[in-house]
């Protein structure tokens, strides 16, 4: 039997043991798919937006994964040019903000999302060692040669082990040349702790009393460059800011895509001062979100519940009926109640947290406002563009323009 034949029975196979889609590609060129749902079209495909990346890996087997969430493998035949890609396989349940996150981020055109909805809805759900596990079965039975867990998921440990070595000859170096007395002290540990427990707690003026008093000092040498040390140090204090903001109570899915936009943000910088200039604001807008949610926003408990609920899920579309059901309340004494509290109906309440949203992300990321749009479940982007421009007074094109001219 052919090689290219024996993988095509394979990948039947395979698919219909496992239910997870699998492509066979000669080279770059894509020759067919196997899939027992229908798959999503080309501009759709998450798989096919991961292969390029894996086949550089040059590796018998390697795998990527997206958004903590979808894991993609590619299996490549020993002394032949054919590969299949596996996948997706969700690693765990996709709640609605998931789903549209990963739209934004794979900037699915708005005539498939419904096609890619769908693909996602009936892909298999696996652990990642199960995962795992498939890739390295289907590649002995491509190669006839066993490889091991521990080859794909720690690669080069050895090497790895030899870099720490490394790493500890070059501190001792690094010290030997410095004189006595002159060693330079880190930044301290008490001003990190008091700029994460001010986000942790919502602090907003401790916090900028932190930023006011900034110790002298240095911070380790994590890069081989001044900017790749600012955005690295930039991405480690989003990361832990983030953490800091959900110790608060906020809601991780919020936080983490926040935390998403701000550090490819940072990797786009091309100065150390628009890195540092994105982690104030970035700990700032944390900190904000977390004393809002602290503060009662009304005099009634039910009013702040449903404005709790729209917080947490403004990328969906929420109904009246839904929060009236969300908080035990009849619909007509919510909106009554909601309009006397905050001043605003609860739909104008709604597009007014959305278009605060879409301000973020105008700032901190280059999506398209269709996609943008589409995050925040607008019915179109002229509808989007509409509702920006009754709030806040400008189109996004111009807010978008303005805040990145501002010093």
């Amino acid at each position: 039997m052919e090689t290219i034949d024996l993988l095509s029975e394979l990948s039947k196979l395979f698919n219909d043991l496992s239910g997870l889609p699998v492509a066979l590609f000669r080279g770059k060129e894509h020759i067919k798919d196997y899939s027992v749902v229908r798959l999503p079209p080309p501009s759709a495909s998450p798989a096919l937006r991961h292969f390029e990346t894996l086949y550089e890996k040059n590796e018998p087997v390697s795998y990527e994964i997206a958004d903590d969430k979808l894991l993609f493998g590619l299996v490549r035949v020993k002394d032949d040019d054919l590969s299949l890609l596996v996948g997706p396989a969700r690693l765990s349940f996709l709640a609605e903000n998931e789903v549209a996150k990963l739209l934004l981020n794979y900037e699915i055109p708005r005539e498939d999302e419904h096609a890619f909805r769908d693909f996602l809805f009936y892909t298999p759900v696996f652990q990642y060692h199960y995962c795992i596990q498939l890739l390295l079965f289907l590649q002995l039975c491509i190669n006839r040669t066993p490889v091991s867990q521990r080859e794909v998921t720690l690669e080069k440990s050895e090497r790895g082990e030899e870099l720490v070595h490394q790493a500890f000859r070059e501190m001792i170096r690094h010290n030997e040349q410095l004189e006595y007395g002159e060693v330079e002290r880190h930044t301290t540990l008490e001003f990190e702790q008091m700029m994460l427990d001010a986000v942790r707690t919502g602090n907003l003026k401790g916090l900028q009393d932190v930023f006011e008093h900034v110790p002298i000092g240095r911070i380790g040498i994590v890069a081989p460059n001044s900017l790749r040390q600012a955005k690295n140090t930039a991405i480690v204090s989003i990361t832990l800011s983030t953490r800091a903001a959900i110790a608060g109570g906020m809601s991780q899915e919020t936080a983490f895509q926040l935390s998403d936009i701000a550090i490819q943000k940072v990797e786009a910088c091309n100065s150390i001062n628009e890195a540092n200039l994105i982690v104030y604001r970035m700990v700032i807008n944390l900190t904000e979100r977390v004393a809002a949610m602290k503060t009662p926003r009304s005099g009634n408990p039910i009013v702040d519940s449903a404005i709790r609920y729209i917080d947490e899920h403004i990328c969906s579309k929420v109904s009246i009926d839904e929060l009236a059901e969300f908080t035990h309340a009849n619909r007509s004494y919510l909106s009554a109640k909601f309009k006397k509290e905050t001043g605003l109906s609860i739909m104008e309440y709604i597009n007014k947290r959305k278009i605060e949203e879409a301000e973020r992300l105008l700032r901190f990321s280059d999506k398209p406002l269709i996609a943008i749009a589409s995050y925040l479940s607008f019915s179109s982007q002229s509808h989007f563009q509409n509702t920006f421009k009754k709030i806040t007074g400008t189109t996004p094109t111009q807010y978008q323009r303005q805040w990145k001219t501002e010093p």
